[in-house]
């Protein structure tokens, strides 16, 4: 009986944990309007991650032409580096392939950094080859961040 009691207080310990791991995952959706950028075509998507870069201090922020991009979709300097954005608003994992025009935009724009944002999550292949070339992956929960951080900014300028 001893052994059963223990059983059915770990499985109550589980079932808590993920209840309260759900309830924050829920808050912080709406904290952050994960699920207003959610509904965003990747037009859209683009100019919301042009503007959270304004509000977390980036200069010359330029979004591209939405065709022919050559694999960058924002354009901005902070601390007088050049970086490049790939942004993809998808429900799906990203694949390497947004990794692979992120870093050849990043080349053809002569950029010193260049970075993938996403609301969604990144495949296994994807984040491997950004590890390799040192692409910078926003998913998710590092996007609900950044949107946090860009609502917390008192001192964000103007949008350029």
């Amino acid at each position: 009986m001893g052994n059963l009691s223990w059983l059915i207080g770990l499985v109550a310990v589980v079932i808590g944990l993920r209840i309260i791991g759900l309830l924050l995952t829920n808050w912080q959706s709406r904290r952050t309007g994960i699920a207003q950028v959610d509904k965003m075509d990747g037009k859209e998507f683009e100019e919301y991650v042009a503007y959270l870069l304004i509000r977390n201090d980036a200069d010359q922020v330029k979004v591209t032409q939405y065709q022919g991009d050559q694999g960058i979709d924002i354009l901005f300097q902070q601390h007088g580096e050049k970086w490049g954005v790939q942004c993809k608003r998808y429900k799906h994992y990203v694949s390497n392939r947004a990794v692979q025009e992120a870093i050849a935009g990043g080349a053809f724009n002569h950029l010193d950094h260049v970075m993938v944002i996403t609301n969604s999550h990144f495949s296994k292949s994807a984040q491997q080859l950004a590890k390799e070339a040192n692409v910078i992956l926003y998913d998710r929960e590092r996007l609900m961040k950044f949107i946090m951080t860009a609502k917390k900014n008192p001192a964000a300028k103007a949008t350029n």
